[in-house]
């Protein structure tokens, strides 16, 4: 009864993988090539719509953003209107603004303080931030992530995360719940 998601940014993976059964589709590109798109559309399954500047992931590759919410959110902006004339109804998006894919830690940080920016794109805002290098300058010692992947995704919820995309289930649907406690009317 699990959803299946294909992590992928293939289009001949994506079909595959949705011929076969998946129920979702993770494109870390955010559907940057029109193939992609076209799959997505033909199988009508939910879709993450991510930023990234490139892929795969080259960790020195940087962009000098102005604002980088506001850049994130226009890019993510161009990525839905191009999805929707593929045939993609914004209600199967999910949009992600990327945290560590081409930003640095005080810009991942900017865009998972400002999370409930993303909601004007009209769709669910998805946070993948497990253990991610954006953590190191935070852990003691700075391989142990964990710790703060927990505090980061209490923050995610509590600032309009509609999903988070983690490793360790248990604990940081702890800290979901426990945002949502602060916010919950009674």
């Amino acid at each position: 009864d699990a959803t299946v998601s294909v992590d992928t940014r293939k289009p001949a993976v994506a079909d595959a993988a949705l011929d076969a059964g998946a129920d979702m589709l993770n494109d870390v590109t955010g559907l940057a090539d029109a193939a992609m798109r076209r799959v997505a559309a033909a199988h009508d399954v939910p879709v993450v719509v991510m930023h990234s500047l490139s892929a795969p992931v080259d960790p020195e590759r940087r962009h000098a953003y102005d604002d980088v919410v506001a850049d994130v959110r226009e890019s993510l902006v161009e990525r839905v209107l191009l999805a929707e004339r593929a045939g993609i109804d914004r209600s199967q998006m999910v949009v992600d603004p990327g945290l560590g894919f081409g930003k640095s830690a005080a810009e991942s940080f900017q865009l998972l303080d400002r999370l409930d920016e993303f909601h004007a794109l009209g769709t669910p805002v998805m946070v993948g931030h497990s253990h991610k290098s954006m953590f190191a300058g935070v852990a003691r010692p700075s391989e142990d992530r964990f710790a703060p992947t927990v505090a980061a995704t209490a923050l995610a919820a509590e600032r309009g995360a509609d999903v988070v995309r983690v490793h360790d289930v248990a604990p940081n649907a702890a800290a979901v719940a426990t945002a949502e406690r602060t916010t919950r009317e009674e």
